[in-house]
């Protein structure tokens, strides 16, 4: 079984009590941490799709920015364990 949704789906009660394989986040640069961690609880595995050097999270806050929303889990993690 493959489903697709957005991010911000997996709150829908379609999802309520299901787990999956494996997670894939395409485009998971562009998606803040607190969004992403949504759709990765539902699964023990997960894939991230993306480039870190392209656009970044949307954050129009200057506050949240500063404290680091615009940085996302996908830039962490490349940060963090560079190839």
């Amino acid at each position: 079984r493959v489903l697709g949704t957005t991010c911000l789906q997996v709150t829908s009660a379609l999802l309520s009590g299901q787990l999956f394989d494996v997670c894939v986040v395409d485009e998971a640069s562009q998606v803040t941490l607190p969004v992403v961690l949504g759709p990765l609880r539902l699964a023990p595995s997960f894939i991230l799709v993306g480039d870190h050097n392209q656009l970044p999270p949307l954050v129009q806050n200057k506050e949240a920015r500063r404290l680091g929303l615009g940085e996302s889990l996908f830039e962490r993690l490349s940060t963090a364990h560079p190839s």
